[in-house]
C-alpha cells in the first residue's frame, strides 16, 4: 500500500482486498478500481488539487507496486534536502510558505551534498 498526500488529502494506492475496502465504506472516501491509465491518475490528481471533497481517495488494483510505478512516472524526482536551523538562543528557524509553517529546505544544486 502507498499513501500519497495531495493538498492534505491522502491518496491510497493499494491492492484490491475486500476487507480493506469494506473498512472504508460509509466514510467520506472515494473508492475506485484503478485502470492504471494516465488519464485516470490525472483526473484524480486534478480533483484533489482543486477541491477538498473527500477525506481520502482509494485507488485499488491487482498490484500496488505497479500502480505506484505508473503514478510516479508522471513526476520528475528532484533531489532536495532540509534541516533544523537553530541560533545560539536555541530558537528554530521556520518559513511561512503556501499558507503553512515549514522548515527551510531546497533542491540540491550540482556539487552540493544533502
Amino acid at each position: 500500500m502507498y499513501k500519497i498526500y495531495i493538498n492534505e488529502t491522502p491518496l491510497f494506492l493499494l491492492e484490491t482486498n475486500d476487507a480493506v475496502l469494506e473498512k472504508w465504506k460509509g466514510e467520506n472516501v472515494l473508492i475506485m478500481h484503478a485502470t492504471g491509465k494516465q488519464k485516470q491518475f490525472f483526473q484524480v490528481i486534478d480533483s484533489l488539487e482543486k477541491m477538498k471533497r473527500y477525506d481520502a481517495v482509494l485507488l485499488h488494483g491487482s498490484n500496488a507496486d505497479e500502480l505506484f510505478e505508473k503514478f510516479s512516472s508522471l513526476y520528475k524526482i528532484l533531489e532536495a534536502a532540509g534541516g533544523i536551523v537553530k541560533n545560539e538562543a536555541g530558537e528554530i528557524l521556520f518559513i511561512f510558505r503556501r499558507g503553512f509553517w515549514d522548515l527551510p529546505k531546497g533542491k540540491i544544486d550540482k556539487g552540493e551534498t544533502p
